[in-house]
């Protein structure tokens, strides 16, 4: 008898299989990062296909195979490929972030701060109009605050007020603002130490 492992998690890459299978790397809330395997997710008929496409966020029910964790259902909560569609400046973002997290992340491991950071970010951006101005501070702090939960950056820094914060508020973008070199430089300073 299989344990039933059941989480949310947004989908960071989606791999076609053969004809009809794929493979998904998934961030998610319990498990940390889990790359999953499911069987014939791409055939027209489907239950699953919705609910794992690039980018979709969904709760996830797993096993852990012989050899890989394998999804036996999923129930879509959200999509940003489509609900971003309207502003694909802040797709590219979510874009660039899912890279990055693929990158800097390496085996499970549970970190629900990241979770939230993820998550919130996907909310707020999806409840608000972030207008263009606003786009490289978002990228910054949606940034910075996967950097900080992942302890690349520190209460040390000078913009720890603004990365600590669990919520997102228009206020703190425009404050970011007048900081953006400081945080680019805290931001190349990160990713060096973490030899991405």
């Amino acid at each position: 008898m299989y344990h039933i492992y059941r989480t949310p998690g947004f989908i960071l890459k989606a791999n076609h299989v053969g004809e009809a299978d794929g493979y998904f790397t998934i961030y998610t809330r319990d498990m940390g990062l889990v790359k999953a395997y499911a069987k014939g997710v791409r055939n027209l008929k489907s239950k699953l296909r919705p609910c794992l496409g690039d980018y979709s966020y969904s709760e996830f029910m797993l096993v852990k195979g012989k050899h890989a964790w394998k999804i036996t259902n999923a129930i879509g909560l959200g999509n940003l490929f489509y609900e971003l569609a309207a502003n694909k400046k802040i797709m590219n973002v979510f874009a660039n972030v899912f890279a990055l997290l693929r990158n800097l992340l390496h085996g499970q491991e549970k970190n629900e701060m990241l979770f939230h950071h993820i998550l919130s970010s996907y909310m707020f951006s999806k409840e608000n109009r972030i207008r263009d101005d606003q786009v490289p501070q978002f990228e910054c702090m949606l940034v910075l605050r996967i950097l900080h939960s992942l302890g690349y950056v520190g209460a040390s820094s000078h913009l720890y007020r603004l990365i600590d914060s669990k919520e997102w508020r228009e206020d703190r973008l425009e404050e970011l603002k007048h900081l953006m070199p400081h945080a680019v430089l805290e931001i190349n300073r990160s990713l060096s130490a973490s030899q991405l």
